[in-house]
């Protein structure tokens, strides 16, 4: 057929092959045997004559059709007295032909393979990641014989399904779907196996499964399964997991698309993929097609997704989507009908982290000190040395993994990074076996996952202006009384949330810290994120005013979707009063007014604040917009007072205690001295003082009183011209 275009052509044989422009007359030639150094390789050998007539060379691709059809890649040999084709074994069974027999040959289009179905000739697992390597390059036609070699021995299958049909071409981004074998989905964890999702797979159960098995109890309700799940949820923290799970429940042939290869593909592939995936899972319904990633799949995906779903509404298939957001995602694609359920995974809690931890270390070798004795009456815990009941002197013990030390210091870690904590902290107690003269026994200690600590950054907390803060409590002068309030209200709650649930009463939200400039409110709340393990978001009110619109309110909102990412977490507003004045009806500020709002919105939202503390302050509360200060926001003031003599020596101690002070040098003088400063003045006094005695001498080693004294006179002189 003439003029016929190979537009969809794939490079030949490589880079430097050539695209044909048009389909010459097909040629005939006579069978024989490929040398077999060259089998295997999905090479076909023509005379040179022929291919010039087909207007073939090296890398090109020809078809052969015998009985059967097969395609090839081109490679030449000599001149010939008539047109002859070698094939190897493989080829000459598919295209159902002998050695001698007359064949036609015509160039080949190949098409990009999207899904390329296997029919394996015996059942096993197969590794698909070996196979695809085999395959790469090579042309495949529906129906035909692969037989390669791979580490487990020699694989042979039927190509089933080809998505595009016709001559297709392996590649990269190529998916190989297994039907009839286990293609290592078997390994996929089921949803009972999982830990740490109870919640989640709760609903799915109820809202998926159940109506699933029991279709005619649930149909009599009108009830039916939802045509699409969403999972959301930040990177790391279980998502494909999940929804293969899922999807492995409804389905063990479910078909998976991945909105990762997106960016490495052309987007006419991917479509082909996702049509194909519904095809393949129209054949054996009841069935899931999973779409990871899909925020990654780009508008053209969702539009056709869109239209698949609706083609395929009677047809029992579930679609299993992930994202790590739904606001990126169009509306019309989460409607009913559509991707209707979503289930949202957030960073772990400390039970689900300890969940977590006992499934993935039961492959670890953990030394002793992780394990205690649970007694079976009265469910006391003792230590694993323990031969009665600490409580009830009973000998029923139980010996039990004990995790609950590492759950509380992994805050922020999501399912990901918790693999990879233990995965360090068995390399760390492998190198140490590996160094020890005498080859110990492999035994992850507490002191390997320490380090493993040091090296592993939380997913949750990457990307974004979040830190736990090093300041401790013992770094604040004075100030205990606040500091006891701080404790009660955010250190117990993270640390303790089961005495706030045995009380039945839930801590505060907000906490308001106002008092003079310089009296440690940062400090403060620096210092409660840090003795809590919580991630600490600071913010300068001034700083999330923008001059356009709607800007300052999705600032706002991105803080706070920050800070449920990596809760626990205290979010700290400083000069809320700039942020937050006073709304008037005298059309003051808009933009003031709009963040006000948006603010009452996140602490007043319906999506609540668990393990998330805000902590503002302020040197005006007067200034600051009442409606934050009611109950349920801003609802504990803590006044922050200048600090008295006590506190004031107890500060001075703090910034001196680096400072190689002369013997004259008199802290509890400089204390009565600076009556009426705040903790920044004695900051600024001792830093002076470390400045005077280097102007005096580039070689001085100590500070002396007098270095103190002047500098005191400074900051005074300074103080005083300020308020001229």
């Amino acid at each position: 057929s003439k003029g016929h275009e190979a537009e969809d052509s794939a490079p030949r044989g490589g880079e430097g092959g050539r695209v044909l422009r048009g389909w010459p007359l097909p040629a005939k030639a006579v069978v024989r045997a490929l040398p077999s150094e060259l089998s295997g390789r999905g090479l076909i050998r023509i005379d040179e004559v022929t291919a010039s007539k087909l207007g073939l060379s090296i890398g090109d691709y020809v078809e052969v059709l015998g009985r059967k059809r097969v395609a090839g890649t081109v490679i030449l040999r000599d001149f010939t007295s008539r047109p002859v084709v070698e094939l190897d074994s493989i080829f000459r069974l598919n295209a159902g032909v002998e050695i001698g027999d007359e064949v036609i040959l015509r160039p080949a289009k190949a098409k990009k393979a999207a899904v390329v179905v296997l029919s394996p000739n015996r059942p096993g697992k197969v590794d698909l990641k070996g196979l695809k390597s085999k395959l790469l390059g090579h042309l495949l036609v529906k129906g035909n014989l692969i037989r390669v070699r791979l580490r487990g021995g020699e694989f042979s299958a039927i190509v089933d399904e080809t998505y595009p049909s016709g001559v297709v071409i392996v590649e990269r981004e190529t998916d190989l779907a297994i039907r009839g074998a286990s293609s290592g989905r078997k390994n996929y964890k089921s949803l009972s196996e999982l830990a740490g999702f109870d919640s989640q797979i709760k609903v799915l159960r109820e809202r998926v499964i159940e109506p699933i098995k029991q279709r005619s109890r649930y149909s009599e309700f009108g009830i039916r399964p939802p045509k699409g799940v969403l999972i959301i949820g930040p990177s790391g923290v279980g998502k494909s997991t999940l929804a293969r799970a899922l999807a492995r429940e409804i389905s063990e042939n479910f078909v998976e698309v991945k909105g990762s290869q997106a960016s490495a593909m052309p987007p006419e592939l991917l479509e082909e993929k996702l049509r194909s995936a519904f095809e393949m899972a129209e054949k054996s319904s009841p069935s899931a097609v999973l779409l990871d990633d899909l925020d990654k799949m780009g508008s053209e995906l969702w539009n056709l997704l869109i239209s698949l779903l609706d083609d395929h509404e009677e047809d029992d298939i579930i679609v299993i989507a992930t994202a790590t957001s739904k606001d990126e995602l169009p509306r019309q694609l989460l409607r009913g009908g559509r991707l209707e359920l979503k289930v949202e995974l957030g960073v772990p809690g400390r039970k689900e982290r300890e969940e977590m931890l006992l499934e993935i270390t039961k492959r670890l070798p953990l030394s002793k000190e992780f394990f205690r004795r649970r007694c079976k009456k009265c469910g006391f815990t003792s230590p694993l040395t323990t031969r009665k009941c600490l409580r009830c002197g009973s000998e029923e013990l139980i010996e039990e993994k004990d995790l609950s030390w590492l759950a509380d210091v992994t805050h922020g870690f999501v399912a990901a990074d918790l693999e990879s904590l233990c995965r360090e902290a068995l390399i760390e107690a492998v190198n140490r076996s590996l160094n020890a003269k005498n080859g110990r026994k492999v035994i992850v200690t507490r002191a390997d996952f320490e380090r493993a600590l040091r090296l592993v950054e939380p997913t949750a907390r990457s990307g974004i202006t979040s830190e736990i803060p090093k300041t401790r409590w013992e770094d604040i002068g004075g100030l205990e009384e606040v500091i006891q309030q701080l404790r009660e209200m955010i250190e117990w709650p993270i640390k303790r949330p089961e005495l706030f649930e045995k009380m039945g009463i839930q801590p505060p939200k907000g906490i308001l810290l106002y008092g003079p400039p310089g009296c440690g409110k940062t400090l403060l709340a620096r210092a409660v994120a840090s003795e809590s393990g919580a991630a600490f978001i600071g913010v300068k009110g001034p700083e999330l005013l923008s001059k356009w619109v709607g800007e300052s309110e999705k600032a706002v909102r991105e803080i706070f979707r920050k800070a449920r990412q990596v809760a626990p977490c205290v979010i700290f507003f400083d000069e809320i009063d700039a942020l937050a004045p006073t709304r008037s009806g005298d059309g003051g500020s808009k933009v003031s007014e709009r963040v006000v709002a948006q603010l009452l919105t996140e602490m007043d939202g319906i999506e609540e604040l668990r393990n998330i503390f805000v902590i503002a302050a302020t040197n005006r509360p007067d200034l600051v917009d009442p409606a934050l200060l009611r109950p349920g926001r801003f609802d504990r003031l803590i006044f922050v007072p200048k600090p008295d003599f006590k506190a004031r020596l107890s500060i001075f101690k703090i910034h001196t205690r680096n400072m190689p002070l002369a013997e004259d040098v008199s802290l509890e003088r400089l204390a009565r001295e600076t009556e009426g400063m705040t903790g920044a003045d004695i900051k600024s006094i001792c830093t002076e003082a470390g400045m005077m005695a280097l102007r005096e001498s580039k070689d001085a080693d100590k500070v002396y009183m007098r270095h103190f004294l002047a500098a005191l006179h400074r900051i005074k002189l300074r103080k005083k011209s300020i308020r001229d």
